[in-house]
């Protein structure tokens, strides 16, 4: 038997050779109250050679400088940071969340399916339990 049959696919996350494949924001599917807070930023694909991953790094919405999630004056609205995604070099669409807003974000890779698109148990449990908003 052939030692690649069954073998686990590599994480496109840990491939250097190219950047992960990044989903098209549908701006109609996100809430309209985040939309309307200026709390967005872009962010691009960057190789972090330390842990030998992709990672996402934080982008100004108008030049290719660098966000802060502690500094409002380098957050914008959606509006500004959505048509500036691919100028840049930027990739994608964040929004940052902060102790003044009610929100919070929960993190969880690697629980949906990604042929048939279902989430795992402890994923669906969690989005269950927070009656939330939820991306891919």
């Amino acid at each position: 038997m052939s030692p690649l049959l069954g073998a686990v696919p590599l994480d496109p996350k840990r491939d250097s050779s190219k950047k992960p494949t990044t989903l098209l924001v549908v701006p109609g599917s996100i809430p309209p109250e985040l939309r309307q807070l200026p709390q967005w930023i872009r962010w691009r694909w960057e190789w972090d050679e330390k842990r030998a991953a992709w990672t996402k790094i934080p982008v100004q919405s108008t030049s290719a400088r660098n966000a802060a999630t502690n500094r409002r004056d380098t957050w914008t609205s959606f509006q500004d940071a959505q048509e500036n995604v691919g100028r840049h070099d930027t990739d994608g669409l964040g929004f940052v969340f902060t102790e003044l807003d009610p929100y919070c974000g929960v993190d969880i890779d690697g629980c949906r399916n990604a042929a048939t698109g279902e989430f795992s148990e402890f994923a669906s449990e969690v989005i269950e339990l927070l009656a939330s908003y939820v991306e891919v």
